[in-house]
């Protein structure tokens, strides 16, 4: 998760740069805060179990539900792709690309989690659903009030 930082910032300075707006990086940082902070919620309520540490190829001491790198991964790489789309001019096959991208790494970060045995699946479906959900709940919020996020009507 240590590298989603620098990609928030990098990428919210390119829109800044590019519109005088900040308004992207205000949404990538409360789309990565915002995850960071019900996630933990959830898994202090929840406080479900790791799998057995005869399948754990990392050691991991918090709870298991919701994988927090999943929902980390789907959000702010969801969040790059909502900026990337709306607050630029790609063609049809430049965002087909980047949300495939986006996808691609969503998918790695919960395929390793799992493989790793840090988690059960759903720990992992749970993390990357709410990670979507809480992406699209930040962005209908911040959103409609800057120009540069909002979809192009018309």
């Amino acid at each position: 998760m240590w590298l989603l930082w620098p990609v928030i910032i990098v990428v919210g300075l390119a829109s800044h740069r590019r519109s005088g707006s900040w308004s992207a990086l205000r949404f990538l940082v409360t789309t990565a805060a915002a995850t960071v902070v019900v996630v933990n919620l959830i898994k202090a309520v929840v406080g479900r179990g790791r799998p057995p540490l005869e399948f754990m190829m990392v050691t991991v001491d918090s709870a298991s539900f919701p994988s927090a790198h999943s929902a980390q991964a789907v959000a702010v790489w969801t969040a790059v792709a909502v900026v990337w789309w709306y607050g630029s001019n790609p063609g049809r096959g430049a965002r087909a690309a980047m949300v495939g991208a986006a996808g691609v790494v969503g998918v790695s970060v919960m395929a390793s989690r799992v493989y790793l045995g840090a988690h059960w699946l759903t720990d992992v479906v749970g993390g990357a659903s709410l990670g979507l959900v809480l992406m699209a709940l930040c962005w209908l919020f911040l959103a409609p009030e800057s120009g540069d996020l909002a979809p192009q009507r018309g």
